[in-house]
């Protein structure tokens, strides 16, 4: 019995802390849509497999990266991107958004240049004038 509560208090502090990160991303992605834009270059996208295990909860899946690098006020910026998918399909077809695009969307804190989002909302028409 003391077992079962044991396991239950663990998944419900673990779904608790998926969700709290979930919810800040999205939350960070809303203000993100607020920044103004820049244009960015690709420095690298790549899908990266892992097994799972380094994460209890955590099983197998497929992670996005995008690598890219901007400017602003004359002065060189990189950062990173990543999600994650149960499917290589899937990620793979959420960097095609990115790398068929003519020009990559930056969206730059105007407070701090050094944090930056790409938003996937941003570069929609890519995905739907290349398919």
């Amino acid at each position: 019995m003391a077992e079962n509560f044991v396991i239950a208090t663990v998944s419900v502090l673990v779904l608790s802390a998926f969700g709290i990160l979930w919810l800040r991303k999205r939350a960070r992605q809303k203000m993100a849509r607020t920044w103004p834009t820049v244009q960015g270059t690709i420095v690298m996208a790549d899908v990266q497999y892992s097994a799972g295990g380094a994460q209890p909860g955590a099983g197998a899946a497929y992670y996005a990266h995008l690598h890219y690098g901007y400017k602003v006020d004359n002065k060189n910026h990189q950062a990173r991107t990543s999600r994650r998918f149960m499917n290589k399909d899937r990620a793979d077809e959420w960097l095609n958004r990115f790398t068929r695009a003519s020009n990559l969307t930056v969206r730059v804190n105007p407070d701090n240049p050094e944090d930056s989002e790409v938003l996937t909302e941003d570069h929609a028409q890519a995905k739907a004038t290349t398919a």
